[in-house]
């Protein structure tokens, strides 16, 4: 099993990241297409999201538990894709409701989920290398969750709800300018 960083060609102006010493995975438009190159299991951070220490041990052992299972750690969206903020903790992944018409946001008394975002998660090299091989698409976050619902051994996808890394994807500026 191999802790990578997904990490974009161009890290966009403005926006925050997380500097260390992780092994980056460097990709273009978002397209985890890249992961071909990693011939093993992987734990994936993307470049913008923090996660403390002992949570991230904790989330390497529960992926090691379950080693042909995807898992995620849950972590806040703080704006909306128009950047208002929310007005109440919305959590990344999704839920599908009455059948696969619909997907709400998961809450915390959700375990499992079925559409994650690829913020903190595991996958494992067999899941990789199937969906490369019967995809010839974008590989992103929504395209491999939607392929693992209709595709994969199971659908649900377990939420390590003791692990809850940050997403750095909101306006520090704005909290810093608000202060007296």
């Amino acid at each position: 099993m191999r802790l990578i960083r997904s990490w974009p060609a161009t890290v966009p102006a403005g926006r925050s990241y997380v500097h260390d010493g992780l092994e980056r995975l460097y990709m273009a438009d978002h397209d985890y297409c890249v992961l071909d190159r990693v011939d093993d299991d992987v734990v994936l951070i993307e470049w913008d999201m923090a996660v403390g220490r002992d949570e991230l041990r904790a989330f390497i052992d529960l992926a090691a538990a379950g080693r042909s299972m995807p898992l995620v750690a849950p972590y806040v969206l703080y704006e909306s894709t128009s950047g208002a903020p929310h007005n109440r903790p919305v959590w990344a992944h999704r839920r599908f409701t009455h059948g696969d018409q619909h997907a709400r946001f998961i809450t915390e008394d959700d375990t499992a989920t079925h559409l994650f975002g690829f913020g903190l998660v595991y996958l494992p090299r067999l899941l990789v290398k199937r969906w490369l091989y019967e995809n010839h698409g974008h590989f992103n976050d929504s395209s491999f969750s939607s392929w693992h619902y209709r595709h994969g051994d199971e659908p649900e996808v377990q939420i390590a709800w003791g692990v809850r890394p940050v997403h750095l994807h909101y306006d520090i500026s704005k909290i810093a300018k608000g202060l007296k």
